[in-house]
């Protein structure tokens, strides 16, 4: 078992990685192998030029030490069990080897260059071919794929008319008929709204994108607009006490509800599983991965994670 780093020509941490192969040589040939696998976003690997690496005994040092070492070097290429925030506790250090040169794992550096030029310029072409009127056309779908027993849960808001629950079905609608993700949804303005294109512009990845909106959404959305014409530079969501509404404040409109749907729905009602729920649908209307991609933001691996593990309705 080994903890193991990736450094980029000017040897910087670019990646911390675990592995419980025997030769850690395998582990790193794999970075550069598995190239078609790969999405847009996986091929910051062409930068990988050394490595080091340092053995641990169990599954625990294993696990703990990964953790670790990418909240203390901050890797810009790990994106999970990032933390952000100072490090409280310390662990002794590893020992780990001599930095070596991704040829002494066997990589033959020159080959998988050209490979990767001639791979990635296929997947852009591929992504640049993906139009608003593509995802438009699934978009507007959505309502009719998404499992009936999800109605009950904007009848109930509807019927049960408590404080500000235009607000709260419009939140909750976004994410079920969008998959936007919480912190996209918190950060939408009024001014992000065209309803005349039936679109909303959101912040990926400091990219800016324009999301078709499902005709479900329309009448609620207007009604939101009516209420608050005088918004129109101000945050689409804001909390009781008139700031914008932030992650945790978005919980709490979910939570009002979640004791009612999921007596009645077999399904915990978060934002996450509502996205989850959205790309679920998707699949089920698309084979389209790149398609689904460009919705939703996530690599094809996790795609057919959540197609194989999430819950149906």
């Amino acid at each position: 078992m080994y903890i193991y780093r990736l450094y980029n020509k000017d040897k910087e941490i670019i990646y911390i990685g675990r592995t419980k192969l025997e030769r850690i040589e395998l582990r790193i040939r794999t970075h550069f192998s598995n190239y078609k696998k790969y999405n847009l976003d996986s091929f910051w690997r062409k930068n990988i030029r050394y490595y080091d690496y340092a053995k641990v005994n169990n599954n625990y040092e294993l696990a703990m030490y990964e953790i670790f070492y990418i909240n203390k070097y901050n890797p810009c290429n790990n994106k999970e069990n990032k933390f952000n925030c100072p490090l409280t506790v310390e662990l002794p250090e590893l020992s780990f080897s001599n930095t070596k040169h991704v040829e002494k794992a066997g990589v033959d550096l020159e080959y998988y260059l050209d490979i990767y030029s001639e791979w990635l310029g296929k997947l852009q072409s591929k992504s640049q071919a993906i139009t608003f009127q593509d995802k438009k056309e699934i978009i507007q779908k959505v309502d009719q794929y998404l499992p009936k027993n999800i109605n009950k849960l904007f009848q109930t808001i509807k019927t049960e008319q408590k404080t500000n629950w235009i607000r709260n079905s419009l939140a909750i609608k976004l994410i079920s008929y969008t998959g936007l993700r919480t912190s996209e949804l918190i950060d939408l303005d009024y001014k992000d709204i065209d309803l005349s294109k039936r679109a909303l512009i959101f912040t990926r990845n400091n990219e800016t994108h324009l999301m078709p909106i499902n005709k479900e959404l329309i009448p609620t959305l207007e009604r939101h607009i009516q209420n608050n014409i005088e918004s129109q530079n101000k945050p689409l969501f804001v909390s009781t006490r008139g700031n914008r509404m932030n992650h945790r404040s978005l919980q709490m409109v979910i939570a009002k509800y979640r004791s009612i749907i999921e007596d009645k729905l077999n399904f915990k009602l978060t934002a996450n599983n509502l996205r989850q729920l959205f790309i679920k649908t998707l699949l089920t209307i698309t084979d389209n991965f790149d398609l689904i991609k460009s919705i939703c933001g996530i690599g094809k691996n996790r795609i057919n994670e959540i197609k194989l593990n999430h819950k149906v309705l």
